[in-house]
């Protein structure tokens, strides 16, 4: 591995619509509006009503997180290559998060593994990307292992996270079993899909 930020390659379909989304002012800049998500009056600023162009599903405050994750992993109407986009879009942020950490964190290091000050200083102040990075492994711990999602939100589970991070604040549990989850859920989808693709004399049983 090196030092080099690696640019992760986004399928043709995906890179296409964020050129259009960006050439085209107005709308919030995200994949779903216009041919996916019918967009509403407005909110607040940045929010709007929203409507799925394919089940009908309505929501009073659409967020782009959401509407993404619906499309990739809830919309029982949406067509399969619609689907595939959504689960690529998801999985492709995803990973270029995980890939942004990566390098930040071997440029901090500058490719050894000696102890950096920030070290001493990260349990009483983190920041939002180890916050992040914090995030990503209590949403696979919670569903690999079972725990409710309202365990989150416990005093006791809480004290337990402050006691080893005291700078750390637990997403909502809301946020963890929503956003979170959904992220997660698209890049296994995705790489399910992926490697399904690239395999070969395959048995489907019933």
């Amino acid at each position: 591995m090196s030092g080099e930020d690696s640019p992760i390659i986004l399928p043709d379909n995906i890179q296409q619509l964020r050129k259009e989304k960006k050439s085209s002012g107005g709308r919030p800049k995200s994949l779903v509006w216009g041919t996916y998500i019918k967009q509403g009056k407005s909110v607040s600023e940045g929010h709007y009503e929203a409507t799925c162009l394919y089940c009908n599903t309505f929501w009073h405050k659409g967020s782009p997180q959401i509407l993404e994750a619906h499309l990739a992993n809830s919309c029982l109407k949406a067509p399969l290559e619609v689907k595939q986009i959504f689960l690529n879009w998801l999985a492709a942020k995803a990973e270029i998060f995980v890939s942004n950490q990566q390098n930040k964190k071997w440029k901090l290091d500058g490719g050894t593994e000696q102890s950096k000050i920030t070290d001493f200083h990260e349990s009483s102040k983190l920041s939002p990307e180890r916050s992040h990075e914090i995030d990503w492994a209590c949403v696979k711990s919670f569903v690999l292992c079972g725990i409710p999602w309202h365990a989150i939100e416990n005093p006791f589970f809480v004290e337990f996270l402050k006691t080893l991070r005291p700078g750390y604040i637990p997403p909502s549990k809301e946020k963890l079993s929503g956003e979170l989850f959904d992220h997660e859920v698209a890049v296994v989808n995705s790489q399910i899909i992926r490697e399904l693709k690239n395999s070969t004399n395959l048995t489907l049983c019933k």
